[in-house]
Formats: C-alpha cells, sequence, structure tokens
C-alpha cells in the first residue's frame, strides 16, 4: 500500500506543485504557513495523510462489516485520491476527512446504544472541528442528524446533543477571536465573504473527462449493487450502515455549493463512502476478470493524468 501511494503521488513528489490558501480555515492556514517554504514536506506530509486515512478508512469498515476483512477498500481511498494532478497536493479536504473518518466511526457506535449520549455528542465535535480546515464540511451535519434518525428510536434529546457538539468547538474559537478583537474578521472573513464568490479553478485535459465518466459509471453500478445485492443486505446492521454511507455520499456531493473554489479536491470527501461502495462492487464478482480490468483502466488513465495526457 505505501509503494502503490509512492508510485501513484510520483510526479509531485518530484515536482511539488504550489497551492492556494486564499479561502481557508483557521487551522489549515496555520499548518500551511507553518511549512510555507517546505513543499517538499508538504507533499510527504499529504501522502502520509491519504494512507492514513486509507487504513483508518479499512479499519472502520472491516470493523463494523461494511466490506470484507481484506485491504481493497483502503487501496480504493488511495486510488480517488490519487486519481488526478489537480488534487495531488497537501489540502484542507485531507484534514478534514481526518476528522470525518473518526465522526463516521462514532456514529456507529450508536447503533443499539439509545441513551447514551457520548457517541452523537463526539460526532458534532468532530464535524464542526473538521470544518475549521475545510468550511463546506460543516454540511455533513445534515448526514449525522439522518444518521442518527435511522440507527436510534427518535428521541429530541439525541438531536440536541449532536447540536451542542456541533456548537462547542465555534464557541470556543469565537472567544479566541474576541479576545484579540478580530471576532468580526473571522465571521466576515471565514464564512460569510466566502459565499459571495464563485471561482472555477479547473481546466480539465482530455484524461480527466474519461477518468470522471469512470467513476461516475463506477458510482452507478455500485450503488445499484448497494441496494439489490442479498449478500450486502444479510445483516439489518451492515444495511442500516451503508444507507447511513449512501447519505454521507449524497451529502458530501451537495457541500460543494458551500465553497467559493470550485475545484476537484472537493471531492475528496467524497472519496470515503465511494472507496466503500467500491470495494464491495469489485468483490461482488465471482469471477476476477472484470474487477480487474477495471482497476487496470483506472490505474492506466490515472498515469496518462500524471503525464498531462
Amino acid at each position: 500500500m505505501p509503494l502503490a501511494a509512492v508510485l501513484l503521488w510520483l510526479t509531485p513528489l518530484l515536482n511539488p506543485p504550489t497551492a492556494d490558501v486564499q479561502f481557508a480555515m483557521p487551522l489549515f492556514t496555520k499548518i500551511f504557513d507553518a511549512l510555507r517554504f517546505n513543499w517538499e514536506v508538504k507533499i510527504v506530509l499529504a501522502v502520509l495523510l491519504v494512507l492514513t486515512l486509507a487504513f483508518l478508512l479499512n479499519f472502520i469498515a472491516t470493523e463494523n462489516e461494511l466490506t470484507a476483512n481484506n485491504y481493497l477498500s483502503a487501496f480504493m481511498f488511495v486510488v480517488l485520491c490519487s486519481s488526478s494532478i489537480n488534487i495531488q497536493k497537501l489540502n484542507a479536504e485531507l484534514f478534514a476527512n481526518l476528522l470525518l473518518v473518526l465522526a463516521l466511526w462514532r456514529i456507529f457506535k450508536m447503533y443499539k446504544t439509545d441513551g447514551a449520549i457520548a457517541p452523537p455528542f463526539d460526532a458534532g465535535i468532530l464535524i464542526s472541528i473538521a470544518s475549521f480546515f475545510y468550511f463546506p464540511a460543516i454540511g455533513m451535519v445534515l448526514m449525522l442528524y439522518v444518521a442518527i434518525a435511522m440507527l436510534r428510536a427518535f428521541h429530541w434529546r439525541d438531536f440536541a446533543v449532536a447540536t451542542i457538539g456541533i456548537m462547542v468547538p465555534y464557541l470556543f474559537l469565537s472567544v479566541y477571536y474576541f479576545w484579540f478583537d478580530k471576532l468580526d474578521y473571522f465571521w466576515d472573513h471565514y464564512i460569510a465573504q466566502p459565499f459571495l464568490i464563485r471561482n472555477l479553478n479547473f481546466n480539465p485535459n482530455f484524461t480527466d473527462y474519461w477518468l470522471v465518466g469512470i467513476i461516475a459509471l463506477l458510482v452507478l453500478v455500485s450503488l445499484f449493487d448497494n441496494f439489490t445485492n442479498p449478500t450486502l443486505n444479510r445483516s439489518i446492521r451492515r444495511r442500516k450502515y451503508l444507507n447511513v454511507m449512501v447519505v454521507y455520499l449524497i451529502v458530501s456531493f451537495g457541500c460543494f455549493v458551500l465553497t467559493p473554489d470550485w475545484s476537484p479536491m472537493h471531492f475528496v470527501i467524497s472519496a470515503i463512502p465511494l472507496s466503500v461502495f467500491f470495494s464491495n462492487f469489485l468483490l461482488s464478482f465471482k469471477f476476477n476478470y472484470f474487477p480487474e480490468a477495471t482497476l487496470w483502466m483506472l490505474l492506466i488513465i490515472i498515469a496518462a493524468n500524471q503525464f498531462g495526457l
């Protein structure tokens, strides 16, 4: 897995790209500024984040029986996060993903634990902190509310506790900026102003269209497989968890409208559920020809994209 990540990120490792942090949230800005003149370190850190997320997602997926006990979901996550040269850089979405994966882990702990307030509270805090790196991640609050409704009997306290968890980090951050007389600056510069700006930051080439087409096709067939495959729907617990992942995917796509910088990097947060669905779909075949052909085609297109073909 580490070797695959290094090979897929070989071009940015050899020629580190620049990054735009014009609309970055405060936590990511602090990290980026600390490494401003160390572009090589930034790329190495990005690769390490991708690998950490891949293994963490794989652990959560296998622990909760979302996927088979192998590393295919981790591999698919690495492939998706390396699919375009436009996203192969240190970006805020990777840091947000780390917290969103942990939030997902806490969400799954809510199943058949009615009355326990720690999981929804923890998930709310993690999603809120994720938005300190990448503000559109705050849209995953909707996923949290839907997941509570799916995994627990309806009780207003669960939603209230989750809401409090979401508000607490913003309360502390507001106090910090108020103490330094920058509260108006925070809400105007980081929250309000980005909603007034829309920049299209994407210049697709020929292989980008092929890449989007294959991924879109895999999304459709894997979601269809998710709802029709009797093996995946045999367990009520697993079916509920997969439905939560479907909601996660839909909301992550919808969060795109919250970002002022319209670029492919946003869809890094969609790689979490897509990795699970793709791995389940590829493992559902009795013969290995189609999964292997699909993976090789995807890797060939990614390699072509690396060289700008």
